[in-house]
């Protein structure tokens, strides 16, 4: 039994040139996609980098912030930890941190005089996670997303030691206003003091070796908008903290 195959109306070789213009649009079509998808991802990764460094940018001058305010941190727990163990009970004379509330500008402000009040801030990490959740980073160079994890790692570090830090300095109240402190008390006291030390010494450290390192990823972000801001952030701190506050270098990492 023969099989006829149907021919076309003008013949195989006028149709395979037709279904050869139709396999070449596709494949022009799917390069073209395949080109606008590509530049749209080069754009989102563009977009999502330099969110990411003014993103880092924020978290550098708040490190900064932490190095600047030191000296006024370390000196109020060094006099709380000289009196307190000199002290032999009886009323406590309190020793709150000196503070300006005026020059307060994007903290709480406060009604209760406090022992210890160091900086608060979010160490925010929004568009690194936008980018993580939209696939930015996927095309971005696996050196430059481990140097980006890396600082976000710190980061988060800074963000769990302040959490400590702000709990065991709640427990130092009694150290602000005048009163009573038993034996019992004063030996509690003491140990929220060490609390308060080994966090804020945490906080230095992590903040000294961000600073540093983040600053060669912020290609995208110029330098001067940052001295300006790291100035004015010095200027408010001493407008609310008074001269303890330094200036910090912005080699902070020491290196």
């Amino acid at each position: 039994m023969h099989v006829h195959l149907p021919k076309p109306l003008h013949g195989w070789r006028e149709f395979a040139g037709e279904v050869g213009i139709i396999v070449l649009g596709v494949l022009i079509a799917l390069g073209a996609e395949q080109l606008i998808e590509a530049a749209h991802w080069r754009q989102s990764a563009r977009q999502a980098s330099h969110a990411i460094q003014l993103e880092l940018a924020a978290q550098q001058i708040e490190a900064m912030e932490r190095l600047a305010v030191q000296p006024c941190l370390t000196g109020q727990l060094n006099v709380l930890a000289a009196r307190l163990s000199a002290f032999r009970g009886g009323i406590w004379k309190g020793m709150p941190m000196i503070v300006r509330q005026e020059g307060d500008k994007d903290a709480q402000q406060r009604t209760i005089a406090v022992a210890y009040r160091a900086p608060e801030r979010l160490w925010v990490s929004d568009a690194w996670q936008t980018a993580r959740s939209n696939g930015s980073l996927n095309h971005l160079s696996d050196s430059v997303v481990s140097e980006f994890a890396q600082e976000y790692s710190r980061g988060n570090r800074l963000l769990a030691l302040q959490m400590q830090e702000n709990e065991a300095a709640s427990k130092l109240a009694a150290l602000a206003v005048d009163g009573p402190i038993g034996p019992s008390d004063r030996v509690a006291l003491l140990g929220d003091l060490v609390a308060v030390d080994r966090a804020n010494a945490g906080m230095a450290y992590q903040a000294r070796y961000l600073a540093a390192e983040v600053e060669p990823l912020l290609r995208e972000v110029p330098r001067a908008k940052i001295e300006q801001d790291i100035a004015e952030m010095v200027k408010e701190q001493r407008q609310f903290r008074g001269a303890c506050v330094t200036t910090p270098w912005r080699d902070a990492g020491g290196r």
